[in-house]
C-alpha cells in the first residue's frame, strides 16, 4: 500500500462476518485506512481499552467479492483458502493477520505463502495446519446418533470454527441419509435433508452435550450405544493396555466423541 500524505488510522469495526472483514480491507484501500486494530462490533463493545469512537466500515458483498477476486488473482484458490481458514480459526488477532498478509500479497502480485520471513505470512501458515489438523479430527471422530423422528445428529465443539470446512465430507460419504452436525460451542449447525445443507439454529439448552439425553434418541440408537460399549469392554485386553500410545492417536479432549468413553 502506498504511504499517502492523507493517510487515517485508527480503529476499524466490522460486523464479524468474513465478507465484512474482507469490505473492510477493500475500504482500507479505497478510503486510504491503515488500521491500528480490526475489531468485531461486539467486541468493540466489551472492550474498554477500545477508543471511543472506532471507524464503522459496512459490509458490501460486492466490495467483499472484488477483494475475493484479487486474492485469487495473484494468490490462487490455496491463498484464498488459506485466508478463510485463518479467518475460521477464531484467532484473537486474525483480523490484522489477514489484513498484512493481504497488504502483502497486493503488493507483490503474486503468491507469498512461502515469505515466512514475514510474520503475518508464518502466522497464517501455523493456524492452517492447525485448521486442517482439527478437521481431520473431526471426520474421524464424528458420531452420529439417531433420533426418535429418524434423523442422525452428531453434536461436536471443536477446538475452531471448522464446520464450515467439514461439512462437505460428510455430505459426500452420507449422501443417502438425513443428518445435523451442531456446533453445540457456537451454537449452529449444519442440516442435510437428503438433497442440499442448509445451517440451522437450534435450541441450545436441548442440545447443549455431545451425549445427547436419552429421551430423544431413538430405540435403535440406545441399543446401539449399549451393544458398543458391551463390545468394547469384552474386547478389551487390560494386560496389553498400553494409555500412552492410545493418547498419541486420540487425544483425551476427543474422548467426548466416543460411545465406549461414556
Amino acid at each position: 500500500m502506498a504511504i499517502a500524505t492523507n493517510i487515517v488510522t485508527g480503529e476499524l469495526q466490522y460486523d464479524g462476518t468474513f465478507d465484512g472483514l474482507l469490505s473492510v480491507v477493500f475500504e482500507c484501500y479505497n478510503l486510504k485506512l491503515v488500521p491500528t486494530s480490526i475489531y468485531q462490533l461486539d467486541a468493540v463493545l466489551k472492550d474498554l481499552f477500545a477508543q471511543q469512537n472506532p471507524i464503522p466500515i459496512p459490509t458490501s458483498k460486492e466490495q467483499a467479492e472484488r477483494v475475493m477476486d484479487g486474492i485469487k488473482r495473484y494468490g490462487g484458490k490455496e491463498a484464498f483458502m488459506d485466508i478463510y481458514k485463518t479467518f475460521l480459526s477464531e484467532d484473537p488477532h486474525r483480523e490484522m493477520v489477514i489484513y498484512e498478509y493481504l497488504r502483502l500479497l497486493f503488493s507483490a502480485k503474486k503468491p507469498i505463502n512461502g515469505h515466512y520471513h514475514e510474520d503475518a505470512v508464518m502466522r497464517v501458515s501455523q493456524l492452517v495446519r492447525q485448521m486442517g489438523r482439527e478437521i481431520h479430527r473431526m471426520h474421524a471422530f464424528v458420531r452420529f446418533q439417531e433420533l426418535a423422528d429418524g434423523l442422525y445428529f452428531a453434536p461436536i465443539e471443536p477446538d475452531f470454527d471448522v464446520l464450515p470446512l467439514a461439512y462437505q465430507h460428510f455430505r459426500d460419504r452420507y449422501a443417502a441419509m438425513q443428518w445435523c452436525i451442531y456446533d453445540i460451542k457456537r451454537n449452529y449447525g449444519m442440516l442435510y435433508d437428503g438433497e442440499k445443507v442448509e445451517r440451522v439454529v437450534l435450541d441450545n439448552e436441548t442440545f447443549s452435550s455431545i451425549q445427547l439425553p436419552t429421551e430423544l434418541l431413538s430405540e435403535k440408537e440406545l441399543a446401539y450405544q449399549q451393544l458398543w460399549k458391551d463390545y468394547f469392554k469384552s474386547t478389551n485386553i487390560v494386560e496389553r493396555k498400553n494409555l500412552k500410545l492410545h493418547l498419541r492417536h486420540v487425544p483425551t479432549r476427543y474422548w467426548k466423541y466416543l460411545t465406549e468413553k461414556w
